[in-house]
């Protein structure tokens, strides 16, 4: 019965430590301001999302972003792809910067690594503690 415990354990301890590991690699992002006008931005790096701040201040998260005409456009961050939803645009004579997303890859690494080897100890003192002396 002690094997099947400890494979359990082992099997638990190996998911916990690729979902944790996924976790905090994803967290390890920032948003870089472009020095380059939105148009460039857009249309050579072709981001996923970009944060744009306007002259007042405010900011918005457009997801797949496009230029149409002197407006950016795009998807605003958590609504649902469809026909019908609206695409928030923002004029490009307000746009004061734009931000790309970007990830850390030496910190993710090491948040990843880290995170690991601690789910690794826990795991191996479960391990441990179900042993029959």
């Amino acid at each position: 019965m002690s094997w099947l415990v400890r494979r359990a354990c082992s099997r638990r301890a190996a998911i916990t430590s690729v979902v944790l590991s996924t976790w905090a690699t994803s967290a390890c992002t920032h948003w870089k301001v472009q020095d380059a006008l939105p148009e460039q931005v857009v249309g050579e790096k072709h981001p996923y999302e970009v944060r744009v701040t306007r002259d007042d201040g405010s900011r918005i998260v457009l997801r797949r972003p496009e230029i149409v005409g002197d407006t950016l456009y795009g998807a605003a961050r958590g609504s649902r792809a469809g026909a019908a939803a609206p695409r928030p645009g923002v004029p490009l004579a307000d746009v004061s910067e734009v931000a790309v997303r970007r990830v850390d890859v030496l910190g993710s690494a090491a948040l990843g690594l880290g995170t690991a080897a601690l789910a690794g100890v826990v795991a191996l003192g479960l391990v441990w503690s179900s042993r029959a002396d």
